[in-house]
């Protein structure tokens, strides 16, 4: 009996005491993001913006956890003439409310760089503009 426990400790013992280990959940259906835009609201994490490589895009995505799933949801939208599109910025939840700002995009005519604040509701899916950083866009 000792022997079998032992055994048994030493076939299965990493993953009877792996602490923090990592678990592989499903893939973001999409070519590799860089200089995305992330945080989480509502148990779900988001992730906006950013660039493959060749193009900046404007798009968000929600992970879902319990679903182990993602979601395609609204791209960031076009404002006061700016595109959407961007990478670089921030990303802050608060109150099951995404805020995305500033940026780098390739159409700003800020030296690429972004200035506006978008908030996002998750919930209903939709965009309202909020106050301009009051500094010089930046990235």
């Amino acid at each position: 009996m000792k022997y079998t426990i032992i055994a048994l400790l030493l076939l299965f013992g990493n993953h009877l005491f792996a602490q923090g280990g990592w678990i592989k959940k499903h893939n973001l259906d999409t070519v590799g993001v860089s200089g995305g835009m992330a945080d989480t609201a509502n148990g779900k994490l988001y992730i906006g913006g950013g660039s493959d490589g060749s193009y900046f895009t404007s798009r968000i995505w929600e992970y879902d956890p319990h679903y182990n799933s993602w979601k395609h949801k609204s791209g960031l939208p076009v404002t006061s003439g700016y595109s959407g599109e961007r990478m670089g910025g921030f990303c802050v939840g608060v109150n099951n409310k995404l805020y995305f700002g500033l940026g780098l995009s390739y159409y700003s005519s800020y030296s690429g760089c972004e200035f506006y604040t978008i908030e996002y509701d998750p919930a209903a899916d939709t965009f309202s503009r909020k106050a301009d950083f009051p500094g010089p866009s930046r990235y």
